[in-house]
């Protein structure tokens, strides 16, 4: 059976509109006035300061993902976790100094989890292509927070294979990631036929390194309409 390639976030699930909603509950929990610019202008400062970006585990974790992340459960050593830890309890000290880091950092993980749905026209599209298509997820971000997004948005029996970053150890971008992909599809038998996602630097670049339609989306947007899955 041939393959569709779909990506996760502001693909079949939001991702900035919830990063911004989170954000915005938890500051007005807290009573903050902080604009959200400023906000994450501290976010992304303090992910590139914490160097965390270059380990394997972590390669094409946002900032913003990263501030939800488990690093406990989402890297094995000890120093590494303890690095992620640092860096949301730097961010949280920065935007809230009044408050408890840890108090406030377990309040925007848990409404940021609580935002995790997928977008009203995917499970009747992703239904219809499974009929005749396999479908993989392709993903930049950590093993761990991807797949509890596809717990939490109910995808996790869609997909036959989950290509992640964190994973793979290279982005979506990436030569490493396509042959990876190329690989995992040569070794089951099956071909991909298209990727279907919102990034034409992520989405974009893989499609045509496989030689494959590229179906760019917008965060929300049914692309079913327009397209209709080719098969070889």
């Amino acid at each position: 059976m041939d393959v569709l390639l779909i990506d996760l976030d502001d693909t079949l699930i939001p991702d900035a509109a919830a990063r911004d909603q989170a954000m915005s509950s938890t500051l007005a929990a807290f009573a903050a006035t902080t604009r959200l610019p400023d906000v994450w202008r501290v976010v992304r400062g303090e992910w590139q300061a914490s160097g965390l970006r270059s380990t394997p585990a972590l390669v094409g974790v946002s900032s913003w993902e990263a501030l939800w992340t488990d690093f406990r459960a989402a890297v094995p050593d000890l120093t590494t976790q303890l690095a992620g830890d640092d860096y949301q309890a730097r961010v949280w000290n920065r935007i809230l100094p009044e408050e408890d880091s840890a108090v406030v950092g377990a309040s925007f993980r848990g409404t940021r989890e609580q935002l995790v749905r997928t977008f009203d026209w995917a499970p009747a599209a992703l239904s219809s292509w499974a009929r005749t298509h396999d479908l993989w997820c392709v993903t930049n971000g950590s093993s761990w927070l991807q797949r509890r997004k596809l717990q939490l948005a109910g995808l996790g029996p869609t997909f036959r294979d989950v290509v992640i970053s964190g994973e793979v150890g290279a982005e979506k971008s990436e030569l490493r990631f396509h042959d990876e992909v190329a690989s995992r599809s040569a070794r089951l038998g099956v071909q991909p036929v298209a990727v279907i996602g919102d990034s034409a630097t992520s989405d974009g670049a893989l499609a045509s390194a496989l030689q494959v339609r590229y179906v760019q989306v917008a965060a929300g947007t049914d692309p079913s309409s327009d397209f209709h899955p080719p098969s070889r």
